[in-house]
């Protein structure tokens, strides 16, 4: 008798793990994510630009999520020791991060220090807005146009806050498309300070993100002269693209290219790598419908974040551009180019 009761509790038992296994098994990503805390980590200070478009979209993913969105600022590295942490945070689907996809990228092709991440790995939420540049020069400089800088004899001071970042990066492979006697002039804080390096003469240009280049020429005091890409900018649609300025030969071309497909990266929403698949699906659904919404692309012109929306598909593209097609010649060259030819 005692055996048959303890036989009956034990069948109890595994009856209600069952039950439990198949309730659990059964919850949607919806219901997962119901009344949650979501992590939004920003890996720069409190009141940048990465800062504000998170603060900005942290309601509307709320609205989407039925979660709790935390802001949450982890400066330091230039977002690497954040991005770090988020790759290797809990797979849950409940840390997000808002990123320089750009940066990150190149960071890992040129093997940065402290570099843990892989950007092949992470779960692609969507891209916010791309990057798309702008060869900006100062009014104190002695080009005048875009035929002064092709006819120089010489050497092309551009600007840059450091060997790996993108800003720097962009303006040595223009360089070397162009056959241009340059240096890349590094060590500016931010692209505020290389800005006010070009305004002041210290150096003659830089390239700047289109949104940067429309407010810093609307005084006049820097000059936009061409986008580094085969279509205009749609912030400064009178600014002619490279391609439209000169006839370049394919190789040339590749280096041209190659930026667009980098700096097209922009900022994006990631997870951390291997959430279950219906999470995955989820996040990038809700992400998808926030930087569509007609209501939230209008709040953001209107503070000036604009909003470029591209799938998870488009910015994986682009990744494999930047990173995975690249021969050992290419990637070669690449790291020459960016770290050694324009010092």
């Amino acid at each position: 008798m005692i055996l048959a009761k303890g036989f009956v509790h034990a069948i109890c038992v595994l009856a209600a793990v069952f039950i439990c296994s198949l309730s659990a098994a059964a919850e949607t990503a919806a219901e997962f994510y119901k009344d949650k805390v979501v992590k939004l980590v920003v890996g720069y200070s409190a009141g940048g630009g990465y800062d504000v478009y998170a603060r900005m979209l942290a309601p509307h993913l709320e609205r989407r999520l039925g979660a709790t969105v935390v802001v949450e600022n982890r400066p330091g590295g230039g977002g690497v020791l954040a991005l770090n942490q988020v790759s290797a945070a809990k797979p849950d689907g409940l840390t997000l991060m808002i990123i320089s996809a750009s940066s990150s990228a190149f960071g890992q092709v040129l093997q940065g220090e402290g570099v843990r991440y892989d950007m092949n790995r992470l779960g692609f939420l969507g891209r916010i807005v791309d990057d798309k540049r702008v060869l900006v020069f100062g009014a104190q400089s002695s080009f005048a146009t875009f035929d002064d800088v092709l006819s120089s004899s010489r050497s092309i001071r551009f600007a840059g806050t450091a060997r790996i970042s993108t800003i720097a990066a962009g303006a040595a492979f223009l360089a070397e498309a162009l056959g241009l006697e340059a240096n890349v002039v590094v060590g500016y804080k931010g692209t505020k300070e290389v800005a006010l390096a070009a305004i002041r003469g210290e150096v003659d240009g830089f390239l700047a993100s289109e949104s940067s280049a429309r407010r810093y020429t609307r005084d006049e005091s820097l000059t936009p002269f061409a986008t580094i890409a085969r279509e205009r900018s749609a912030l400064l649609p009178d600014v002619p693209t490279l391609f439209e300025l000169t006839t370049l030969s394919p190789e040339q071309a590749w280096w041209i290219d190659y930026s667009d497909a980098l700096f097209g990266l922009g900022r994006a929403l990631v997870t951390t790598p291997d959430i279950p698949a219906d999470r995955l699906e989820f996040l990038q659904q809700a992400v998808q419908d926030v930087l569509t919404d007609a209501t939230v692309v209008a709040e953001a012109t209107s503070t000036k974040k604009p909003i470029n929306y591209a799938p998870p598909a488009a910015a994986k593209t682009m990744i494999e551009t930047v990173m995975g097609s690249l021969t050992e010649e290419q990637l070669a060259k690449i790291r020459h180019v960016a770290l050694e030819r324009f010092k």
